[in-house]
């Protein structure tokens, strides 16, 4: 049997919440509005102060802490939009090259 964490945290702001499960799938952060698939199991603990936050925020960052990191999703998307930036410019350069 597998057992998920019932806290996660957002990874744009730091913000943690208890069971996360129970929250509907429209679910924003109430501090920055992320939406619920912003959110990463989180097995720290805390509270929801600004000064918390940071720190957390600071630990996420620096790949320490307990939360999954997002930056693997935003890097991911990179380089697809590069590679997609890249494979247009050919097809562009190429049908030019064919055409005139």
């Amino acid at each position: 049997m597998v057992t998920r964490a019932s806290t996660y945290v957002c990874i744009d702001c730091g913000y943690i919440v208890s069971d996360f499960e129970k929250l509907p799938g429209n679910y924003k952060c109430p501090v920055c509005n992320a939406p619920k698939r912003r959110f990463k199991p989180y097995s720290g603990g805390g509270g929801n102060d600004p000064k918390t936050m940071k720190k957390r925020m600071q630990e996420i960052k620096n790949g320490g802490g307990s939360a999954s990191s997002g930056g693997s999703d935003a890097n991911g998307a990179v380089a697809i939009v590069a590679g997609g930036a890249v494979l247009l410019a050919a097809l562009y350069f190429g049908l030019s090259a064919t055409y005139n």
